[in-house]
């Protein structure tokens, strides 16, 4: 993926660190730099990624994700069964609301989480994740973390 050089400097900044914020403007690019960090990671890491955005960008993530050739399956309440039924995809990407109504997310162990628009995760029952030995993250561990901006982590709150 070829990003101008203001995103590939914030990328080089971020590396592997496990949780950040891309905080930069509206319109710089932040969903492809979390696009871009996830390839990075796919470097050294096998797994599935989580997307959480507003219903309204659902649209935006899928053909993100697609357009640099990615399995996507984009998932909401109506839909849930296909979460069931197809494991294959590599991102799955879903709206805010789905995180409290398909508890089923929670049995998944996520390479990483994107979260867009993170604000709209206040005021929510928070939800702890630790970090397993392979660099995965399982439920219920004794801390929490979160990436945003467009935001871009390895767990999820």
């Amino acid at each position: 993926m070829k990003l101008f050089s203001f995103q590939q400097e914030c990328l080089d900044k971020l590396g592997l660190v496990e949780a950040c914020l891309i905080a930069d403007e509206m319109g710089l690019g932040k969903s492809y730099e979390a696009l871009a960090r996830d390839q990075l990671l796919r470097k050294s890491q096998t797994g599935k990624t989580l997307v959480i955005a507003p219903l309204s960008v659902l649209g935006m993530w899928t053909a993100l994700f697609k357009s640099e050739g990615y399995k996507v399956r984009t998932i909401d309440t109506k839909n849930r069964n296909l979460f069931l039924k197809d494991t294959t995809a590599e991102v799955y990407i879903v709206h805010w609301d789905v995180l409290r109504l398909m508890p089923e997310l929670e049995t998944v162990t996520w390479l990483h989480f994107i979260g867009d628009e993170i604000h709209r995760a206040s005021n929510r029952p928070q939800k702890k994740y630790k970090k397993n030995t392979d660099g995965t993250y399982a439920k219920d561990a004794k801390g929490k973390r979160i990436e945003t901006g467009v935001s871009t982590q390895v767990t999820a709150a």
